[in-house]
C-alpha cells in the first residue's frame, strides 16, 4: 500500500509560550487518534509549535484504510 507524508498546520492567535508543549502534544495526539479511528496506518509523528502556529508532521500515512 502506498504511503504519503502528512503535514497539518494551523495558524492561531498569540499562544502563551509556556503552553506550547502541552498544545503541540494535544494537537499531535488528536490527529493520531483521528487516523487510528479511520484505520489509517502511519509512521512517526512530530509536532512543532510557535506562538502563532501549531503543526504536526506524520510520516508514512497510508493512502487508504485496508479493505474489510
Amino acid at each position: 500500500m502506498s504511503t504519503e507524508t502528512l503535514l497539518v498546520e494551523i495558524g492561531t492567535e498569540e499562544l502563551p509560550p509556556k503552553d506550547l508543549k502541552t498544545l503541540g502534544l494535544a494537537f499531535r495526539d488528536g490527529l493520531l487518534k483521528g487516523l487510528a479511528e479511520r484505520d489509517l496506518a502511519h509512521g512517526d509523528a512530530r509536532w512543532f509549535a510557535t506562538p502563532r502556529r501549531l503543526a504536526v508532521l506524520v510520516e508514512e500515512v497510508a493512502e487508504a484504510a485496508p479493505s474489510r
